[in-house]
């Protein structure tokens, strides 16, 4: 913490000398608050960070706030953080899903709430990560890119790349529109699934934007010895298919 203060202190700011603003730790001592400016030309936001530390377990959480807000925020995160407990594997839920109750804040559109996840089976050469985000006002169809950022990508691969279109497709879930694109990228030993899903929200908390990436893979030959059991194409497109079909209305009062 010393370091992380140390290093805000030392980064300047055009008008404000430096990033810092404040440190402040909470009276139970296991939280400490960061109040900075995210950049050295930045005069109306703050970034509110808090490092909170726990036996077995430790959480960094930030908020970039309006100016005006920031007090409001640290007593916010302040709520938060005691909130949160260390659990024991063994009490943890096992049921499929992850979800988010509620949003932490009252958002404004200098707010945003962001969360992240996966899981990944080494055993079947297999792993998930999704996002959820909330954002100030965007235009859509400008954030609606996932096919130029493929395209790009393949034809830095060459016409000799062997990719091979899966899917490619406009998708709507949830009362959200987006784009879905999975494909098969071959090499010398294996073969990988790779599949992709932007739903795209309005940046409020009961549609926040959603963005899923799965990716799998088999040996071209497998070794007989070789003890994994791998995802089939046809598995692969199964689990994937759930995945995307699982996501629900989010719960909760906003």
């Amino acid at each position: 913490m010393q370091q992380h203060a140390a290093k805000l202190r030392n980064a300047k700011h055009e008008t404000e000398g430096s990033l810092l603003k404040s440190v402040g730790k909470f009276e139970d001592g296991r939280q400490m608050v960061f109040v900075s400016r995210p950049e050295a030309n930045d005069t109306f936001t703050y970034l509110v960070e808090s490092f909170v530390h726990a036996p077995g377990a430790g959480w960094h959480i930030s908020h970039r706030v309006a100016s005006e807000d920031q007090l409001t925020v640290v007593q916010q995160v302040g709520e938060i953080a005691q909130a949160l407990s260390y659990r024991e594997p063994a009490a943890i839920p096992t049921t499929p899903g992850a979800c988010l109750a509620d949003g932490l804040l009252n958002r404004t559109p200098l707010e945003v709430e962001s969360f992240q996840g996966g899981a990944r089976i080494e055993a079947l050469s297999w792993s998930l990560s999704f996002s959820s985000e909330t954002s100030g006002p965007r235009d859509n169809k400008l954030h609606s890119d996932l096919f130029r950022r493929v395209d790009r990508a393949i034809d830095m691969a060459g016409a000799g790349s062997g990719i091979r279109k899966l899917r490619r497709a406009e998708v709507s879930a949830d009362g959200r529109t987006g784009q879905e694109y999975v494909g098969l990228y071959p090499s010398d030993e294996a073969v990988i699934l790779d599949a992709k899903l932007e739903l795209y929200g309005n940046a409020k908390p009961q549609l926040p934007t959603i963005k899923l990436l799965m990716e799998t893979g088999w040996p071209i030959n497998k070794h007989p010895e070789d003890p994994r059991r791998f995802l089939s194409q046809e598995e692969a497109l199964a689990v994937w298919d759930a995945v995307v079909k699982s996501i629900r209305p989010r719960p909760g009062a906003f």
